[in-house]
């Protein structure tokens, strides 16, 4: 069997273990980071879903932004380095299919970055229930005074 193919197997083996556990340990440090309370983590293992939350807190827009964004912004950047550093070895196998296979375990963080995305003229927060496994997403309502037919 070829290096390149070893190391690319190595990095799915990787992804799918230990990978998980510090993508998840990233959310905590970035929520942490923000001040936002105690982190829990859990599973839903018949969907293969991680999380890392802070149950029962309302969270902001920009605080749910940096911790969304927050593994993917340092395994990119760690891959990338890698993949670099070790650039004419196959070694850089493992740190470019690890980029790639990570990219798509954040699939569901950029999903709920797109929710906000779709809103951008509403205030948004975020609520996370853990005990019920559930993840609400609250509008601040606007004051409409002034608005309508006024003589």
């Amino acid at each position: 069997m070829s290096q390149p193919v070893i190391a690319i197997g190595s990095a799915v083996l990787f992804a799918f273990t230990l990978l998980i556990i510090l993508h998840e340990l990233i959310h905590a440090a970035a929520f942490l980071l923000r001040g936002t309370g105690k982190v829990q983590f859990g599973a839903i293992w018949s969907k293969f879903i991680f999380y890392a939350g802070v149950d029962q807190t309302v969270i902001d827009y920009p605080t749910f932004r940096f911790v969304a964004l927050a593994p993917f912004w340092v395994v990119k950047a760690v891959c990338v380095l890698g993949a670099l550093f070790f650039w004419s070895s196959p070694l850089a196998y493992f740190f470019i299919g690890l980029m790639c296979i990570h990219s798509l375990f954040c699939a569901g963080d950029l999903a709920m970055l797109a929710f906000y995305k779709r809103h951008p003229d509403k205030e948004i927060y975020n609520y996370d229930d853990l005990g019920q496994r559930k993840t609400f997403f609250y509008f601040r309502k606007t004051d409409h005074v002034g608005h309508g037919n006024s003589q």
